[in-house]
């Protein structure tokens, strides 16, 4: 029996676009864990969401897009 798979708000498989662990968030936009966290606590940061009572992941592709806009943010506030 293969991996169950779930989908995402936009039909999307876990295989598409992976839920990733804080760990694994952090790894990939460049920042500790312990900052996710506190981006998490005060509401900012990308979004996240529980799967189950614990577990805090993040989908790789809302980490790309956040990353995205924080990169397309700094570029026009230097334009200013």
């Amino acid at each position: 029996m293969g991996a169950r798979l779930t989908t995402g708000p936009l039909g999307i498989t876990d295989e598409e676009d992976p839920m990733l662990s804080t760990r694994a968030a952090g790894k990939l936009i460049g920042v500790p864990e312990n900052t996710l966290r506190w981006w998490r606590y005060c509401g900012t940061g990308p979004q996240s969401f529980r799967r189950g009572p614990r577990r805090v992941v993040y989908r790789r592709s809302v980490l790309l897009a956040w990353l995205a806009d924080q990169e397309a943010a700094g570029a026009a506030h230097r334009l200013v």
